[in-house]
């Protein structure tokens, strides 16, 4: 392999966090986050938004919690990309909570 990609790192979280438990109670643990139920998150990726641009991974937890992954390897870190976060998360889960979440159940 030449390079890694930005894309290639994305894919390779995503899915560790779905399918491995090991590594999800690990990265749950190391960012502090109260794990959710077993089988019970949907991740998404490249997640976009007109107003507040893009997430790389987002993940939707049972436990009402969602979380918002970005990772700089092609780029740099832009103006105010941290209160977007915040804003894309909290837009997130003001959307349609009881839909999003009811298809984790």
């Amino acid at each position: 392999m030449e390079a890694v990609a930005e894309r290639d790192i994305d894919l390779i979280i995503l899915e560790e966090l779905i399918v491995s438990q090991e590594f999800s109670r690990w990265f749950y643990l190391e960012n502090h986050l109260v794990s959710p139920t077993e089988g019970k998150t949907k991740a998404f990726h490249s997640v976009s938004d007109a107003e507040l641009s893009e997430s790389n991974i987002v993940v939707l937890c049972d436990n009402g919690h969602a979380i918002l992954i970005g990772n700089k390897i092609d780029t740099t870190v832009q103006a105010d990309q941290a209160l977007r976060y915040i804003l894309r998360g909290e837009k997130l889960l003001c959307l349609a909570p009881a839909i999003l979440f009811e298809k984790l159940r």
